[in-house]
């Protein structure tokens, strides 16, 4: 099994669509620096923008579906 790991930002539920817009614009301006790409490869990343925060969330519900399949198939129990 090949298992990627990647990071995220969130904010609490309910955030006003205003605020989360300028959280994700500035986010994303920021993750598309030359200079944080640089910083991140040196630690084996790769910079990776959603096109929009309902993309990212998107993504994460497919990941966390994928996963929990995996674990239900495996029999596995948290203790």
């Amino acid at each position: 099994m090949d298992l990627g790991s990647w990071w995220g930002i969130w904010a609490p539920p309910g955030i006003r669509p205003d605020v989360k817009q300028r959280l994700y614009a500035a986010i994303t301006k920021v993750m598309r620096l030359p200079q944080v790409a640089q910083k991140l490869a040196r630690e084996a990343m790769e910079p990776a923008v959603s096109a929009s925060p309902e993309e990212f969330a998107a993504f994460v519900r497919r990941d966390h579906a994928l996963y929990e399949a995996i674990v239900r198939s495996s029999g596995a129990k948290a203790d």
